[in-house]
């Protein structure tokens, strides 16, 4: 079993799993910017079960498995839509900075799992008998 991950891989892991503990760390410590309160509920509920689920696929994504990758693009989807909202309608400019962050991460890291290295990466691995 090989596993050489290619940069792009390790890249959208890495990405993946500081953007969702660095979330998750602020609401759970109460480190959310003023403003913040009139978020709607089901925006933060999202949050926490975008970064639960997503530190999952982080950890399937290291260990190569297919389902990683989808869960990972349905996640990152979900959130980019989910915080694409706050780029316009944000009450303060640091709440539109933290949208657009969430927007941009979002994007690069399904932007990196669908380059040609990291599904060959899958595909190589699909490949190899068990």
């Amino acid at each position: 079993m090989s596993t050489a991950r290619p940069w792009t891989l390790v890249a959208a892991i890495t990405l993946l799993i500081y953007t969702q503990l660095r979330d998750l760390l602020t609401v759970v410590l109460g480190g959310l910017p003023a403003g913040a309160e009139i978020i709607p509920p089901v925006v933060v509920f999202l949050a926490y079960v975008i970064g639960l689920l997503s530190i999952v696929a982080g950890y399937g994504l290291w260990t190569m498995r297919r389902w990683a990758v989808i869960l990972t693009i349905v996640l990152m989807s979900i959130g980019l839509l989910s915080a694409a909202p706050g780029l316009a309608f944000a009450p303060t400019r640091e709440l539109q900075v933290a949208a657009l962050i969430g927007v941009v991460s979002s994007l690069v890291i399904i932007i990196l799992l669908l380059l040609p290295a990291s599904r060959q990466a899958f595909r190589t691995q699909q490949a190899q008998p068990a």
